[in-house]
């Protein structure tokens, strides 16, 4: 199964977000976003750049604003050459 990981700035994206985890599951497929994410000991930093370098591809999705953590979750899917939609 691909698992899919959706970036972008949480707030003022939850629609969007919740549209693509819907659309992601809808094709059976494996969505990876941080609002889903369980409970883990780790900073949430870290497990999203694991899950990133893990993913078969990574979405992006932009409005007006980017997070440090988001560009960061970019860069490495682009230095693990991951499939990246925007």
């Amino acid at each position: 199964m691909l698992t899919i990981f959706v970036s972008s700035v949480i707030d003022g994206l939850e629609n969007e977000r919740k549209i693509s985890e819907d659309s992601i599951n809808g094709l059976i497929l494996n969505p990876d976003q941080f609002e889903i994410f369980p409970a883990y000991p780790t900073a949430p930093r870290d497990i999203c750049l694991e899950k990133v370098k893990d993913c078969d591809i990574f979405i992006l999705i932009l409005k007006d604003r980017i997070s440090d953590i988001v560009l960061e979750e970019f860069q490495t899917a682009e230095q693990h050459d991951k499939e990246i939609l925007i």
